[in-house]
């Protein structure tokens, strides 16, 4: 499978070390907004400005990896829209030392690191990453766009809308709705829904800021 990787940062660079070792990933080049191309060659692969990949690797024979992360949460779903606008279709980075029970569904260009579970009767959407050691329980839905941190648990039943930032070590336990573009703070116990664009911090968590006009900011 010819791969096209977009992004250059450090998200890109974890991707290519793990995809090295599953050889149905074929990494032929990577991708990104010409403002951020100052090379023609990047970890031993050509760099193509996004507007021009499909003179190169078009989108009939090229999937698309989108590797960024999380600083600015919003810019992740315009890359993504941007993408399919292209008439790219996506894959899924699925570490062969994750766990996924094949009852559950996912959709496109998710990432899913070494170590993360994701239990029986689970529906994710797209563009989610799910970081190492995470634990996404039995029946649970997650929307789009989100990112979950290393070790983290989301509890049986946890509706997840699109989105949401859930940081290092974060609880939610199970039957709780997480609302669109909802931040938890590192170490956050979650016990009851969240309200869309608030940040969440402490055990159990407490709302202490609100971010509808900015996005998710880390």
């Amino acid at each position: 499978m010819d791969i096209v990787i977009y992004g250059i940062g450090d998200l890109a660079l974890l991707i290519t070390n793990y995809m090295k070792t599953q050889k149905k990933y074929n990494i032929i080049a990577y991708t990104a907004d010409s403002n951020y191309c100052n090379q023609e060659v990047i970890y031993n692969k050509p760099l193509i400005p996004f507007k021009e990949l499909s003179t190169s690797c078009p989108s009939s024979s090229t999937k698309v990896l989108l590797a960024i992360g999380y600083r600015n949460m919003r810019n992740r779903v315009i890359l993504f829209e941007e993408i399919k606008k292209a008439g790219y279709s996506m894959i899924n980075y699925l570490s062969a030392k994750s766990i996924i029970d094949p009852s559950s569904k996912l959709g496109e260009n998710n990432i899913i690191f070494p170590g993360a579970i994701i239990e029986p009767f689970c529906e994710i959407g797209d563009n989610n990453i799910f970081w190492s050691g995470t634990t996404v329980c039995h029946n649970s839905m997650i929307g789009n766009h989100n990112f979950i941190a290393a070790r983290s648990v989301l509890g049986g039943k946890t509706h997840m809308g699109n989105n949401c930032f859930v940081g290092f070590n974060s609880t939610i336990i199970q039957n709780i709705n997480i609302e669109n573009e909802t931040l938890i703070g590192a170490g956050a116990l979650i016990t009851k829904p969240t309200q869309p664009f608030t940040k969440y911090i402490g055990v159990p968590g407490i709302k202490v800021d609100t971010h509808k006009s900015t996005g998710i900011l880390i």
